[in-house]
C-alpha cells in the first residue's frame, strides 16, 4: 500500500490550526451552541391527582378517568383523557410561571401555574388542580386511589356534622355516617376540638390516602390541611 505524505504547505496548516487546544475550543464552542439549551422540566406526561371539588362533591364518585396533560416541546399540549379531547398551548412566562392556553366551545380557557416540588399545579378561575408525572402503575391505581379520596370526602363531610352538634371532631364515626365506594375503609386516626386526620386504604392495592384538617395539620411535614396525600 503506497502511503502518500501531505505536502509541505498542508502540512503547515495542519500543525497550525489543528493543536489540541484549537481543538478543545472547537468542542467548548459546539456545546455552547448545542448543549445549553435545557430540557423544560414541565415536558411529558402528568396525570389529574386532585380537581378543585374533590372534597367537597360527593357527586364525583361519577367521575371515572383523570385528565392526563402532556406538553411537547413544540408548544403544545393535550388534555389526552378529556371529554373533549382538548389540545391547546403552554408558555414559560419571564417571571417563571407556567402559561396554557386551551380553546373550550369556541372562547380560550387560560391557566396558570408551575411546579410545585414533584407536582404541577395549574389555575383556572381561582380553582387548582394539580398533577403528578405519569406512570403506568399511577395511571392504573387512579381508579382506586380515585375511590379513597371520595371516601375521605365522606370523612370530611361526616365530621363536619359531628362538630356542628358537638363542638368537637371524633375518631368513631360509624358506617352510616359515611358513604363509601366498594374496597374502601377509613380510620379516623386523631381528632380533638381543633381538628381531625383520617387514612384511607382501598383491598385492591397496597397505596393509601391520608388527610388532616385544622390543628392536627403538620406545618412542616409537606401536609395541606384538607387535601389527600397518596402514597
Amino acid at each position: 500500500m503506497t502511503v502518500r505524505r501531505l505536502s509541505p504547505a498542508i502540512q503547515v496548516v495542519h500543525r497550525r490550526f489543528c493543536t489540541p487546544a484549537l481543538s478543545v475550543l472547537f468542542l467548548v464552542i459546539l456545546c455552547l451552541c448545542g448543549c445549553g439549551k435545557q430540557r423544560p422540566a414541565v415536558l411529558g406526561r402528568w396525570i389529574e391527582i386532585d380537581r378543585p371539588d374533590l372534597i367537597w362533591f360527593i357527586t364525583i364518585k361519577k367521575i371515572d378517568s383523570p385528565d392526563i396533560l402532556e406538553f411537547f416541546d413544540d408548544g403544545r399540549v393535550s388534555f389526552e383523557k378529556s371529554t373533549f379531547g382538548l389540545t391547546g398551548t403552554w408558555v414559560i412566562l419571564e417571571d417563571g410561571r407556567l402559561k396554557v392556553e386551551v380553546g373550550v366551545l369556541g372562547s380560550t380557557t387560560t391557566m396558570t401555574g408551575g411546579l410545585e416540588g414533584p407536582k404541577l399545579l395549574l389555575i383556572a378561575r381561582g380553582d387548582t388542580t394539580r398533577y403528578e408525572r405519569s406512570s403506568p402503575q399511577l395511571e392504573a391505581s387512579w381508579p382506586y386511589l380515585h375511590a379513597m379520596k371520595v371516601g375521605l370526602s365522606s370523612a370530611v363531610l361526616a365530621e363536619h356534622a359531628y362538630f356542628d352538634d358537638h363542638r368537637t371532631y371524633t375518631t368513631a364515626l360509624t358506617a352510616s355516617q359515611l358513604i363509601l365506594p366498594s374496597g374502601v375503609s377509613i380510620e379516623i386516626t386523631s381528632a380533638d376540638s381543633t381538628g381531625w386526620s383520617a387514612t384511607a386504604r382501598h383491598s385492591s392495592t397496597t397505596m393509601r390516602c391520608t388527610m388532616t384538617e385544622g390543628g392536627m395539620m403538620k406545618t412542616g411535614g409537606g401536609i395541606t390541611a384538607g387535601i389527600p396525600q397518596c402514597n
